[in-house]
């Protein structure tokens, strides 16, 4: 982590910093290994604290033209809120990963604030080797990706990338005042969409009864 915050320039600014690796493999909670515990801890909520220090100068520095310094997204997960069989270490260190997004928050750092994010089932690798290892293990919340798979459920990154432009647009209480859901979003805008088709169909069909 110091090696790789070390390579940006001096003096150089950070406009967004995006906290998003995270592990925790599926297992029964009396076969859960302290020591992935431990590592998924080390992962998803020590290593972003960690980061957010190191890359923190950067993002304080504002551009010429800007008067916001850089911001902090989070990427979360639903599975930190809703807890599930199986789930353990990844929605407990999600949910500790959570309460460092609401912390950094609290404590002012000169206009640095930091946003969360909850994208929905991206197709990853991380998420085919978690839904593997869930189903060899006959877990039940595979049924959970199983349908969303089926119905087409999924979070396009292209979609995605489109939500994370509409967060950063954002003024940052708004940014910050909630995990915002990505499935939420496009779900407002189909319906804005839907109505916009519908009045121009009755539109055009008003005009065609007037000829």
């Amino acid at each position: 982590r110091i090696r790789f915050a070390g390579r940006l320039p001096r003096d150089a600014r950070v406009k967004l910093l995006v906290q998003n690796a995270a592990i925790g493999d599926p297992g029964e909670f009396e076969n859960v290994a302290p020591e992935h515990l431990e590592h998924a801890l080390a992962v998803n909520v020590v290593a972003p604290m960690h980061l957010t220090q190191l890359f923190l100068p950067a993002l304080k520095i504002r551009g010429k033209t800007e008067v916001q310094p850089g911001r902090i997204l989070h990427l979360g997960t639903s599975v930190a809120h809703r807890p599930q069989r199986g789930t353990l270490t990844y929605g407990v260190t999600k949910m500790a990963f959570h309460r460092l997004y609401q912390q950094i928050n609290t404590e002012q750092l000169d206009g640095v604030v930091c946003g969360s994010l909850s994208p929905g089932i991206v197709m990853t690798e991380g998420v085919s080797d978690h839904v593997s290892k869930a189903r060899a293990l006959a877990l039940p919340h595979v049924r959970f990706f199983d349908d969303a798979f089926a119905n087409n459920r999924t979070t396009p990154i292209d979609k995605l990338m489109l939500f994370v432009e509409h967060l950063l647009a954002m003024d940052k209480d708004e940014f910050t005042s909630r995990e915002w859901r990505c499935s939420e979003w496009a779900a407002h805008n189909d319906s804005v969409e839907a109505d916009r088709s519908k009045s121009k169909a009755e539109e055009k069909h008003g005009k065609i009864g007037k000829q």
